[in-house]
């Protein structure tokens, strides 16, 4: 019994020393750790992020001790934050620090802390004429925008997971999707793992699809996301198309297999999503493309 008693008042004070311990750290130390803690498990486009907002994000309580902390500072300091950035914006940098402060105060309340509503715009999907006009476009301006298009417009690509995609990828008339290339901390661009299991597919495409990569070696486009997004959007002024997103290309595709009455189960696949929280988006997106018609 005496045994057990001392046991239990060690086991006390080492955990008591070491919550104390763990208190006697400011926020920009809090974050910085948690963020080291992560960085195998996280896509190193989120750890180049986390490591910019480190550095550029609530810098008004990022030396305050963690344990001096109170929700009404925490408050504070997003409020201003909001004159300068949008409530998305202003939400990421709360999701960050809330993560990071509970790893080593997790008692520590957020309740009474608001965040800003943020003001989702919703843009018309493309028609089946603006994505012919971008494609003839691009055939006698760039090859590798036609397939970067076809992509994602007929199979539901992604900009990362299209510019990851290799010859090796291709079995017959289908393509493995099981890697993205993103920006790193270093701003040099690597190929990964899909963010989530359910991202990774195998995509069978249409026959004139698959006859644009006859004969291709290597990466099947040799772009990265960026000059992806840049050159779409020169080439949607240029046309004089109507304001639409590159990623909008794979809405695109779920809702004309939407229209073909294929099962949400499939088109999820097909795309990658995890839920149909994206695909009643989309859906609520035709639709009001249509009433405008």
């Amino acid at each position: 019994k005496r045994a057990a008693e001392k046991m239990a008042a060690l086991w006390k004070y080492e955990r008591e020393n070491s919550q104390s311990l763990s208190l006697n750290i400011t926020v920009r130390e809090a974050i910085t750790r948690y963020i080291d803690s992560k960085s195998h498990v996280l896509s190193p486009s989120t750890v180049r992020e986390y490591k910019r907002s480190l550095n550029h994000d609530l810098q008004g309580i990022m030396e305050l001790r963690i344990d001096k902390l109170s929700a009404e500072r925490i408050q504070q300091e997003l409020n201003l934050e909001l004159v300068g950035h949008s409530a998305k914006s202003v939400r990421n940098m709360y999701g960050l620090l809330t993560a990071s402060i509970k790893m080593f105060y997790p008692n520590f309340s957020f309740a009474s802390i608001k965040l800003p509503f943020v003001q989702t715009r919703e843009f018309p999907l493309p028609s089946d004429e603006d994505i012919v006009k971008l494609i003839q476009y691009f055939q006698a301006t760039c090859p590798d925008m036609v397939i970067a298009c076809s992509l994602a417009a007929f199979g539901s690509f992604r900009r990362s997971e299209i510019c990851a995609r290799i010859s090796d990828n291709i079995d017959g008339d289908s393509i493995l999707v099981d890697t993205a290339m993103v920006e790193n901390e270093n701003k040099e661009w690597v190929i990964k793992q899909t963010k989530t299991k359910s991202s990774q597919r195998r995509v069978v495409l249409p026959g004139p699809i698959m006859k644009l990569l006859e004969g291709k070696e290597g990466f099947l486009v040799s772009l990265n996301p960026n000059r992806i997004t840049r050159k779409f959007a020169d080439a949607r002024k240029k046309l004089e198309l109507p304001y639409f997103r590159f990623h909008d290309l794979r809405a695109y595709q779920a809702s004309i297999l939407h229209a073909l009455g294929i099962p949400d189960k499939y088109i999820m696949e097909r795309g990658g999503w995890k839920g149909t929280q994206t695909l009643n988006k989309v859906y609520k997106r035709s639709v009001a493309k249509k009433a405008t018609e």
